[in-house]
C-alpha cells in the first residue's frame, strides 16, 4: 500500500510498502524497456501488477510501453489508474496550494511522473481545460518544476485566454528564459494592453531565440529534419518549429504581435 506522510511542516513524501522482490522485478522491466525489448518488459510489468496492483511506477511504465505501441487508450487508462492510486493516498490535510512534494524525494517521483503523463494525455485528447488543473497542481507543490509543467501550463493559459494567469506564471519564473515563457509572455502582455512592456520582452526574446522569431513570421513552414529524432535542440530550427506549431494560433490571431515582431526583425 501507499501512504503520503507529512515528514516536516508542509513537506510531504510518498512511502511505498512493496512486497519482497517487487522492486527487483520492476528494475528488470525497466532494463528491458530501456534496451527496446518492449514485449518482455510489458510481460514482466503485467506479472508484477498481478502481485502488486498498487505499484504506481509499474503502471506508469506500462503506460509508456502502450504509448510507444500507439495504444493510446490503454496508455491513458494505465496513467489514470496510477494517478487514482496516488490521489487516494493523499490525506485531507494535504493542500495543493500550500503543501510541497520535493522531486528529490525518490518516493514522490512515481506519482508525479504519472500525474504529468496523465496531463499530457488529457491535453492531447481532451484539450487544455481538462489538463490545466494537473499542471497547475504540479507547479504549485514543486516550485522547482523538474518536469517542466510550467511550459505546459503556460500553453493552457494561452489556449484558454487566461492572460493574467499567464503573466503571473511568467513572473513566478522570472529568471526562466525558455521560449514558452518569454515569447508567450509577449502575447499575454499585448492582450492586457501593455504594449511597451511587450516590445521590451520581445526584443530580448529575439536576441535569445532568433530562429523562433524568424519561424513565427514565415509564410510557409516545414518541419526540419532532426539529427536526433525525439529531441529538441536548444536554439535550433527544430525548437523554433516546435514552438510555432504549438503556439501559431496565438501569433497568427494577434495582428499587433505580428506587426511588432516584423518591425523588430527589420531593424
Amino acid at each position: 500500500m501507499i501512504k503520503l506522510i507529512e515528514e516536516s511542516p508542509n513537506t510531504w513524501v510518498f512511502r511505498h510498502n512493496l512486497p519482497e522482490g517487487a522492486e527487483d522485478s520492476f528494475d528488470d522491466a525497466v532494463e528491458l524497456y530501456e534496451v527496446g525489448n518492449l514485449v518482455e518488459a510489458e510481460e514482466t510489468l503485467r506479472k508484477l501488477l498481478f502481485v502488486c496492483p498498487h505499484y504506481i511506477d509499474a503502471l506508469h511504465h506500462l503506460a509508456l510501453i502502450f504509448s510507444e505501441n500507439d495504444l493510446k487508450l490503454e496508455s491513458y487508462l494505465c496513467s489514470r489508474e496510477a494517478v487514482r492510486i496516488g490521489l487516494e493516498a493523499i490525506p485531507s490535510n494535504f493542500s495543493w496550494h500550500t503543501s510541497h512534494l520535493n522531486w528529490w524525494e525518490l518516493g514522490n517521483r512515481p506519482f508525479m511522473r504519472a500525474y504529468h503523463a496523465l496531463g499530457l494525455s488529457l491535453l492531447e485528447n481532451q484539450g487544455p481545460a481538462s489538463a490545466i488543473e494537473i499542471f497547475a497542481r504540479l507547479v504549485s507543490v514543486n516550485h522547482n518544476d523538474n518536469l517542466g509543467c510550467r511550459y505546459l501550463l503556460m500553453q493552457c493559459y494561452l489556449d484558454l485566454n487566461e492572460w493574467q494567469s499567464a503573466l503571473n506564471l511568467s513572473a513566478q519564473y522570472s529568471t526562466d528564459t525558455g521560449p514558452d515563457i518569454v515569447f508567450s509572455k509577449v502575447i499575454a502582455l499585448l492582450h492586457l494592453d501593455q504594449d511597451d512592456a511587450a516590445i521590451d520582452v520581445l526584443t530580448v526574446a529575439i536576441e535569445q531565440y532568433p530562429n523562433i522569431a524568424k519561424e513565427l513570421v514565415k509564410n510557409k513552414h516545414s518541419e526540419p529534419k532532426s539529427k536526433h529524432p525525439g529531441l529538441i535542440t536548444s536554439g535550433g530550427e527544430d525548437e523554433a518549429y516546435d514552438y510555432w506549431q504549438r503556439n501559431r494560433i496565438h501569433w497568427a490571431s494577434s495582428t499587433m504581435a505580428y506587426k511588432i515582431l516584423k518591425g523588430l526583425l527589420a531593424k
